[in-house]
């Protein structure tokens, strides 16, 4: 849920800003932008400008209704959209003549697409992309929808314009009804008296969750499949802790589920966005470093907690994925790998039957043992290759299977990349490296998680402060509370595994500009965007394809309260915890990383200390067990000045290992099968 605290009219417009005497209603200005998706329409006949005061402030002057148009690089259907309407002279002219044309690029700016997705979802209960809206000169919206054909779209613009002319009190009407709307129904209720989840809630939540439950293919049962690490992850937690063998079974079959259908790349490795179908079979084939950086973490978990060996292999192929695809020659990650080439969706991706048997020779009917194709809707020659349920293994012929077919695939034209560094997305990356070292104690995934992490803090800073986009030529000031809260959260997991303080010292830097630049004193939560950016701030709540920014700065809160016993933290993370839970009573599927949050407090975070010269090695028998709810610390020096946690724990020449909670801890052992037993593991 988007939280908008005051009205959209005023969003990023200065109201003293003057006549602008630069702007130039008469031309497109994309051409030099750094986005693929910006550049990309910087050749339609339409006069598009980026959302900025000048072409905001020339709107209100000139008393001209905007239309602002946001979409991504890979997105299919804003392909699809830019070609059938935005390039028609005729479209484009009307769109000239009557309005001023705003292009966002939602990657660039998730500010503006969270913004006005709430307004359009208000409107029309859906969202999508590419996302039209249509405001007033003031910056309310009076229309929105996602996909026009060239003849809606005509019809669209042409009403609005009547309207605007003959009606504009009715379209002023409806702007204010709308906003007020938004702003009464997402207003944050902060409660003083302390909330929080018990063991019936949960049980209570999850009976009811369970009946949506796609047994058969994972996941709920939906006619799409979007990969939900999320929400995997408190199933995890949850099955662990209430000891819930079905719902544990639930976790199974949807990882194997889409291992083995066609949203994973059985050729390149890899995770497509989601599945067009129920079965994870024919992925919309847009590759996101988002999406790829999360399933590393959650295979790596599942690895931990099952021993699945085909777990691993995702891991390993999804690693390999991302260091020939999406690495920068400059280093960092790249954002995205379009969906479409060659005019068509998927084409990189797709076979007809003639080129595998060409390809695989006298082995293909042998292939078609281990692998099964699915033929892609509107197109019955054409398919995606998927994994059989009951081949699970993973041998040397089916490698060279493999071989072959990337070969031939690589003679293709490839699709578009979209060379943005994005910090958030990166961070993430950061985390699920760490996360597969963790799980396969392989050296290689902690390298290229610490490199990643100099990368970023090489060049994702400027003057002290974090860039949303880190290319080297890109101009992009604007930064948001995901980039902080997902950095800090990858610093605090690489300190956990590396026993290095300067993770640290670095997640407690962050920390202190979130409180200090994010905070809105109207609740107890974090604002989107820097509270001097918008004059309409943003609080984002629940989850989606990625994390609550604000879950996950709680739960930064919650380490730092623990790691430098900061009661300053602890009571932030109570207070974010007390305002959350009647979210989370209301809506719980989509609150689930507050969800973990509360397992934490139902059953209490156990802090893993060990400290000594054998700490680091003792440490990694911890961290490669899956168990949820702990966090493990060490040091093999005496830290106990600079890092509070390790207070009055050191002993010259011994190792111990501690075992606390809340504060509290018992009395120290030596060995790591007796800390173990300690915790019931």
């Amino acid at each position: 849920m988007i939280l908008l605290l005051g009205l959209l009219l005023s969003i990023s417009c200065s109201e003293k800003a003057k006549k602008s005497s630069s702007f130039n209603n008469s031309k497109n200005t994309l051409a030099s932008e750094l986005s693929p998706y910006l550049r990309k329409h910087s050749d339609d006949p339409v006069f598009w400008n980026t959302w900025n005061d000048e072409s905001l402030t020339y709107a209100k002057e000139n008393n001209k209704l905007i239309i602002l148009s946001i979409g991504f690089s890979s997105c299919h259907w804003c392909h699809v959209m830019e070609k059938e309407t935005f390039e028609d002279e005729k479209t484009a002219k009307v769109m000239n003549d009557n309005f001023v044309n705003i292009k966002v690029d939602r990657e660039e700016r998730p500010d503006i697409d969270h913004l006005y997705m709430s307004a359009l979802q208000l409107m029309t209960g859906k969202g999508g992309w590419p996302l039209n809206v249509i405001l007033l000169p003031n910056g309310q919206p009076v229309y929105g929808g996602t996909y026009h054909s060239k003849k809606q779209w005509n019809s669209v613009l042409k009403k609005l314009l009547e309207l605007y002319k003959n009606k504009p009190e009715e379209l002023t009407s409806y702007a204010q009804s709308l906003s007020e709307g938004i702003k009464s129904n997402n207003i944050i209720e902060v409660k003083s008296e302390e909330s929080r989840f018990s063991k019936q809630d949960f049980n209570d939540k999850m009976t009811s969750w369970k009946s949506s439950w796609d047994t058969i293919n994972g996941q709920e049962i939906a006619k799409e499949k979007f990969i939900k690490t999320g929400n995997l992850t408190f199933l995890m937690d949850y099955a662990y802790l209430f000891k819930d063998t079905n719902v544990s079974k639930q976790i199974k079959t949807t990882l194997d589920k889409m291992y083995e259908g066609g949203v994973f790349d059985h050729l390149e490795g890899g995770f497509f966005r989601y599945s067009t179908d129920s079965k994870w079979l024919v992925p919309h084939f847009e590759k996101m470093l988002y999406t790829n950086a999360q399933t590393l973490s959650i295979y790596a978990n599942g690895y931990l907690k099952y021993k699945d060996l085909r777990y691993k292999y995702v891991i390993e192929k999804t690693v390999q994925f991302l260091e020939q695809n999406m690495l920068n020659s400059n280093g960092g990650y790249i954002s995205s790998i379009d969906a479409d080439n060659e005019g068509k969706e998927g084409a990189y991706y797709i076979w007809n039957k003639q080129e595998l048997k060409e390809i695989l020779g006298a082995s293909y009917k042998e292939f078609l043992k281990s692998y099964k194709l699915t033929p892609i809707e509107k197109e019955r020659n054409t398919y995606i290759l998927s994994k059989n349920s009951y081949d699970p293994s993973i041998s040397k012929e089916k490698l060279e299977w493999v071989n072959l077919l990337v070969n031939k695939r690589k003679q293709r034209t490839p699709p578009n990349r979209d060379i943005k560094k994005i910090t958030s997305w990166n961070a993430l990356l950061i985390t699920g490296y760490a996360d597969a070292y963790r799980a396969l104690r392989d050296i290689k995934y902690l390298d290229l998680a610490e490199s990643l992490a100099k990368d970023l803090h090489a060049q994702a800073f400027k003057n002290g402060k974090l860039k949303h986009i880190f290319n080297n030529n890109s101009n992009k000031k604007d930064v948001f509370l995901e980039d902080y809260a997902y950095l800090i959260s990858a610093y605090l997991k690489l300190y956990s595994i590396t026993g290095n303080s300067t993770y640290a010292t670095y997640a407690s830097d962050l920390t202190k500009i979130v409180l200090e630049d994010f905070t809105d004193t109207k609740d107890n939560m974090f604002t989107f965007t820097e509270k001097s950016k918008l004059v309409s701030p943003l609080v984002k709540l629940s989850d989606g394809v990625l994390p609550s920014p604000n879950s996950v700065m709680a739960e930064n809160l919650k380490k730092l309260s623990i790691l430098y016993r900061n009661q300053v933290y602890g009571d932030r993370f109570s207070k974010m915890m007390t305002t959350i839970t009647p979210y989370l009573k209301e809506d719980f599927s989509n609150y689930l990383k507050w969800g973990n949050l509360h397992l934490q407090e139902l059953f209490p975070l156990k802090e893993i200390i060990i400290v000594g010269t054998e700490a680091k090695r003792k440490s990694r028998e911890f961290q490669n067990t899956y168990f949820p709810n702990t966090l493990t610390y060490f040091t093999r020096e005496n830290f106990s000045n600079s890092l509070p946690v390790f207070k009055n724990k050191y002993v010259e020449g011994e190792t111990y290992i501690y075992i606390c909670e809340k504060g509290f801890c018992k009395l120290p052992v030596t060995s790591v099968k007796k800390a173990k037993e300690m915790l019931n593991l």
